[in-house]
């Protein structure tokens, strides 16, 4: 028993070594490239955009605050109206086609950065309005006679 507990005590610097060893914290004095922060956040101008049935170059202004060491943001529409999407230095570029359906539309563009939950932009596009077609006669007038009878215009 005197022996078991001599073994216990010169096991027990064996045993706060392998504790304070396994309890580093993790990328503290490493080279580790995606240190995540708690408190990195994606800032954007807008969560919506309405385009409108012409389409055309849109702009989404953007903020990463606490920036997350080699990490880079990303953006992928949805939908293929939603074309071109690039990502430039705070901002999100994007090119929405002109809408040709009588019906509104809606797509998004999903932003991520790093290990950061994804963040979302919805594009909204008006519907297109067929033009109403105008009549025209030509002549503009015509002289019956009293008594009726067949005309052409």
């Amino acid at each position: 028993m005197k022996k078991f507990k001599t073994l216990l005590w010169a096991m027990l610097p064996l045993f706060a070594l392998t504790f304070a060893v396994g309890c580093e914290d993790p990328g503290q004095g490493t080279d580790d490239p995606i240190n995540v922060t708690k408190d990195s956040t994606i800032k954007l101008s807008k969560t919506t955009v309405n385009v409108g049935v012409a389409g055309g170059t849109q702009l989404i202004e953007y903020t990463i605050e606490n920036p997350i060491q080699g990490a880079s943001l990303t953006a992928k529409a949805d939908a293929a109206w939603i074309a071109q999407t690039t990502v430039q230095a705070e901002k999100v570029i994007f090119q929405v086609l002109a809408n040709e359906v009588v019906e509104a539309r809606e797509g998004k563009i999903t932003l991520t950065y790093g290990m950061l939950e994804p963040v979302e932009v919805i594009v909204k596009q008006d519907a297109y309005a067929a033009p109403q077609p105008i009549i025209t006669f030509d002549p503009s007038t015509v002289e019956v006679a009293a008594e009726g009878g067949a005309q052409s215009v």
